[in-house]
């Protein structure tokens, strides 16, 4: 009894610990499964191309002219949507970001990127807002309260687990009196999710403390992740050529001649290697990449993560499973679900303590 009572003790106080953060989280992780459909819904026409409009896309030379027209500044990245619905989005040397319309390469919206509901809610998400240049303060808190959580959550299955007849508690009797009801409630929900809030929240670690994780998925698959290759070295070449965006763009994806193309990282102004971002077929999310020579458009190198080890296939599938984005939309709404559960869990929880301790 008096282990048990310990382990209370430590659920108690972990639950404590965490339960502000825990709010934060569940709320905006749940808001960021339906956040891009919601904005997209809210002002289609920053977000999405008219049907009408979707005939042909316009070449990759007037896209960039367009773009770094509408705001003198040159082009960071370009992002490629698969759908012929949405907006095509990139980033500017200067940190804006813009919307484009890939058929007619009109900029339809500039912005900071916290002033769109995905920006912020991702930003409140990770980082709690607070952000100095490129340094996030507060990240490492945010990673500690889900660290906290997944204890939280360990040392709850562990109170289920310990005494006789588990099975048989794995009930809710909707007719018992309210106390009664929402320990229930709290204990039978939390056993049964247990595994993919671990799961999900340990993902969500491995964006800030990328190291102790990769060690820690490491160590269970029994192998080495094999990272992004550094970006190729080339000596710099005076040409006054006019950049053919287009031709070279081809010519680059010909090595990897069934990939979709993602992202186009373009070379910052005292560099001269481009990096594409690819998805090849049998992967979850485009961890493939293409280097080439933006003056000769000769490829440098490649990295094809379809054919990677079962380490880095795992480590690479933490981003679509953080989110839900692996199995369709059923899977989306159930991660949807997953996301607002720890709020029945502080509610119940919540009630349970003060109706304990005060009433």
């Amino acid at each position: 009894m008096v282990n048990k009572n310990f382990f209370r003790q430590i659920h108690l106080v972990l639950a404590l610990s965490v339960c502000i953060f825990l709010v934060i989280l569940s709320i905006t992780g749940a808001l960021l499964v339906y956040a891009k459909d919601i904005q997209a819904w809210w002002n289609p026409q920053y977000w999405s191309v008219k049907p009408a409009q979707t005939s042909q896309l316009i070449d990759y030379n007037q896209l960039l002219e367009k773009a770094q027209q509408a705001h003198a500044q040159p082009v960071s990245f370009l992002s490629i949507e698969q759908d012929k619905h949405k907006v095509w989005q990139g980033r500017y040397l200067d940190g804006k970001y813009f919307n484009l319309n890939p058929y007619s390469g009109e900029v339809v919206l500039i912005y900071d990127y916290t002033d769109t509901l995905y920006g912020f809610t991702l930003y409140l998400h990770r980082w709690l807002l607070w952000q100095q240049d490129d340094v996030y303060p507060l990240r490492n808190w945010v990673s500690t309260s889900v660290l906290l959580f997944i204890l939280l959550c360990l040392v709850g299955f562990y109170l289920w687990a310990k005494p006789a007849k588990r099975l048989k508690r794995l009930r809710i009797k909707a007719h018992k009196n309210k106390r009664i009801f929402y320990y229930q409630l709290h204990s039978v929900v939390g056993v049964y999710l247990t595994i993919p809030l671990v799961l999900i929240a340990f993902s969500g670690l491995t964006f800030n403390w990328s190291k102790q994780t990769s060690a820690v998925v490491e160590f269970v698959t029994w192998g080495q992740i094999e990272g992004r290759f550094p970006n190729p070295q080339v000596t710099s070449t005076e040409s006054n050529t006019q950049l053919n965006w287009q031709e070279m763009l081809q010519q680059a994806m010909q090595v990897m001649p069934n990939a979709q193309l993602q992202r186009i990282y373009f070379a910052k102004p005292d560099e001269q290697v481009v990096m594409l971002r690819v998805k090849n077929p049998g992967e979850f999310h485009p961890y493939s990449y293409i280097w080439f020579d933006q003056f000769t458009g000769e490829v440098l190198q490649t990295q094809d993560a379809s054919i990677a080890n079962t380490t880095t296939q795992v480590w690479n599938f933490r981003y679509p499973f953080h989110i839900g984005n692996f199995a369709g939309s059923l899977v989306q709404f159930l991660w949807f679900v997953l996301g607002l559960s720890p709020l029945l869990f502080v509610l119940t929880g919540g009630y349970i303590y003060l109706k304990r301790k005060w009433f």
